[in-house]
């Protein structure tokens, strides 16, 4: 592995438990490439009736701080620091594609902080590159000077035909002190690093043991049958789950049958 570079601290948002009896667990929650806390704000919501939640923006993405290395190890050591700074013990698990992979790699490394793991639309292998039309989108943007969001928009509508994902990307389009459009997200350390994001979790051998839910999109290609063999070997205690009627953003397009599945894997997991 190589050596990793240490961060300032990741920006989070809190969503305090709703009851007492809630607020004796934690959950931590980590969205996916090129996500923030943003597109967990109403599920966290949620889930705060049940835990004490810390949705995370991982480096590079959101109000995190910038870097230009980032990889599976390194990202999995920021979120162990936030875990050690803010003191939490036994904590519950969540990630969401790239967010399931960083969950994946800091459960195998610190198995003992973590009482169980949810793993949304990914397995632990290494991917192709699938997200081509958005990096080619993103430099679309930065060739033209943007006025308005709807101006870019319908200048990446050719690149990128889904209007959802459009959305998705443009998120991460806000203005700054000049009034100019730039990207939140550092664009250049995620497309210099994607093969290093794209690939699985360091494994070396191990395993985790605790309780951990697989989620699958049921329109969604990220989790195929031959991955099974390989999840249960990594992961023993593992249940997979297919939601129906979503792809691989189960979380958006299925959020009330989403958090259903989740919440009745935790109260197998008490």
């Amino acid at each position: 592995m190589k050596p990793t570079s240490i961060l300032p601290p990741l920006h989070y948002r809190h969503f305090p438990a709703t009851n007492s009896a809630a607020n004796t667990q934690t959950l931590i929650v980590l969205h996916g490439l090129f996500g923030s806390v943003t597109n967990w704000q109403s599920l966290s919501k949620r889930f705060s009736g049940h835990k004490n939640v810390y949705a995370l923006d991982l480096r590079n993405h959101g109000r995190s701080p910038h870097n230009e290395d980032m990889d599976l190890p390194s990202m999995a050591m920021d979120v162990n620091r936030f875990i050690n700074t803010h003191k939490l013990q036994r904590s519950h698990l969540l990630g969401h594609s790239l967010g399931g992979k960083v969950a994946m790699q800091l459960v195998l490394d610190q198995p003992s902080l973590f009482h169980s793991l949810v793993v949304v639309d990914i397995a632990p292998k290494p991917y192709p590159p699938r997200h081509n039309e958005i990096f080619a989108a993103i430099a679309t943007i930065d060739a033209t000077t943007i006025t308005h969001r709807n101006q870019a928009d319908d200048l990446i509508q050719p690149l990128i035909p889904d209007q959802a994902t459009r959305l998705f990307l443009l998120t991460n389009l806000i203005r700054n002190d000049k009034n100019e459009y730039i990207w939140r997200i550092n664009t250049k350390a995620i497309k210099h690093n994607y093969e290093a994001l794209s690939a699985a979790p360091e494994t070396m051998d191990k395993q985790y043991t605790g309780p951990t839910l697989f989620i699958k999109g049921e329109h969604s290609a990220y989790i195929h049958k031959e991955d099974v063999d390989l999840i249960n070997t990594i992961f023993p205690n593992n249940r997979l789950v297919t939601v129906e009627k979503a792809g691989h953003w189960v979380h958006a397009e299925q959020p009330g049958a989403f958090a259903q599945v989740v919440e009745n894997f935790w109260d197998k997991t008490q």
